[in-house]
This record gives structure tokens, sequence and C-alpha cells, in this order.
């Protein structure tokens, strides 16, 4: 049985495409990547940005690891950015 959800809301920040996103395990906040060189971490309950990384590359992938607390980005240029998600 297929169920259907509804938007809650739309992610809007990023001047060029998205290439990637991800969200914690436990839907608190989402991450994703674009080809505007940012990796921006999204608090999920509201749909503001928290947090942006700017790289020198187009960011193609990215994911958050199990501690939720460290995001891993890779980019255009080869690279592989390991974040540290610092929340308050």
């Amino acid at each position: 049985m297929l169920t259907t959800g509804r938007e809650r809301f739309t992610l809007q920040g990023h001047s060029a495409p998205v290439m990637s996103v991800a969200s914690s395990a436990d839907g608190s906040v989402a991450v994703s990547g674009s080809h505007d060189n940012t990796v921006k971490v999204w608090d999920l309950q509201t749909g503001e940005p928290i947090a942006c990384f700017v790289a020198d590359h187009p960011i193609l992938s990215c994911a958050i690891f199990s501690t939720e607390t460290t995001i891993k980005a890779g980019d255009g240029g080869g690279f592989v950015h390991f974040l540290r998600l610092e929340r308050p």
C-alpha cells in the first residue's frame, strides 16, 4: 500500500543546483551540497539554514555520520571535507 505525505516546506538558499541531500537519523537536521560550492545544514523543524560551509569547488556529495556531529562532503576538485556540527 502506497501512502502519501504532504510538503512541510521547501529548503531555499542555494544559488545553483543541489547535487546531494542527507538527513540525520533523528530527522532533526539535513545537509545539502550544491554547485554553488556550499554545504548547508538545515533545521528540519523550522526549514531554516543553521550553518554553511564554502568550498573551492562544487559539492557533489554529502552525508552525516551516525554520530550526527560529523558531516562529510566531496567536491568537484577531488577533496573530501570533514565538518563538525556543533549544536548549542
